[in-house]
């Protein structure tokens, strides 16, 4: 079972990051924990660390139209940077949000508007 030390220790997980940069309007305070979860083993482990030692999660996307306290989020934010499986379960581009071509599919993720996904 993974714990969230083993994560801050493998450096998956960091503690106290300032999440006014994540954000559009550039305020607020500090997260507990930040993950940044690249690949689906890490959210499984992230899973299993939340089993373990349950916190509040908020799942962070590119971060507009957020307002974060000045005294920060106690508890788990996920920054999402799974830009799309693609057949065969390969990774594309790893992005917060945007649009991606496997072939002839195209994938939207994290929140790009329908006019962003029509020009691409």
């Amino acid at each position: 079972m993974t714990s969230w030390d083993d994560l801050v220790g493998d450096g998956h997980a960091r503690r106290d990051v300032d999440l006014a940069p994540l954000t559009t309007y550039k305020l607020g305070g500090p997260a507990d924990l930040f993950v940044e979860v690249g690949e689906p083993a890490l959210l499984t482990r992230v899973g299993e660390a939340l089993a373990a030692e349950p916190r509040p999660v908020l799942v962070l996307g590119r971060g507009s139209n957020l307002l974060v306290a000045d005294s920060g989020f106690g508890g788990v934010v996920l920054r999402l940077v799974i830009a799309a499986v693609g057949p065969g379960g390969g990774f594309g581009r790893a992005r917060p949000s945007g649009v991606v071509r496997w072939g002839t599919r195209v994938s939207r993720w994290g929140g790009p508007s329908e006019c962003r996904l029509l020009r691409f």
